[in-house]
């Protein structure tokens, strides 16, 4: 009994707070408008849909280009096709390891597959398919091997 008055004698003794005061919560300060708050988030998200309908763009482009559908672009990257659907529909941006996988599929390099989202032109064009490109895509492993020997031959010789 002793110690129940001893508590309720505290809780008397202490000065009554604010719901948002009591004790252990954190002090807040008073916030800004809410549209002032949200402007650098939507902002962020703004950016953030442009870079996705630029890198769908870019993605379909070189699928298109390669002659694969999304099912057989998301078989050659290991991924899902209803993912490869999203990133296509610029709906998703995709991680680093994704992009790498991505561009492993497209047979370009990360930097090309990326290049749109920094204003810069692609190489080899606006999909990156020039005649010799798409020509080597076509080859086994082996007849790139031989191209590139050749390649090399020609250009030791000064042709």
């Amino acid at each position: 009994m002793e110690t129940h008055r001893r508590s309720t004698e505290r809780h008397r003794a202490e000065p009554r707070r604010a719901p948002a005061q009591q004790a252990g919560a954190p002090v807040q300060a008073q916030a800004p408008g809410r549209a002032e708050a949200d402007a650098p988030a939507q902002a962020a998200q703004a950016s953030a849909h442009a870079l996705a309908q630029q890198l769908a763009q870019r993605l379909r482009a070189l699928r298109l280009d390669r002659q694969l559908t999304q099912e057989q672009l998301a078989e050659r990257a290991d991924l899902h096709p209803g993912y490869v659907q999203k990133l296509e529909a610029g709906q998703r941006l995709p991680s680093l390891p994704v992009l790498v996988r991505l561009a492993g599929a497209l047979d370009v390099g990360v930097t090309d597959l990326v290049a749109v989202l920094d204003g810069a032109p692609p190489a080899g064009g606006p999909t990156g398919a020039d005649p010799l490109s798409a020509a080597l895509r076509t080859c086994t492993p082996r007849q790139r091997a031989l191209i590139l020997d050749f390649v090399r031959l020609i250009q030791s010789h000064d042709v």
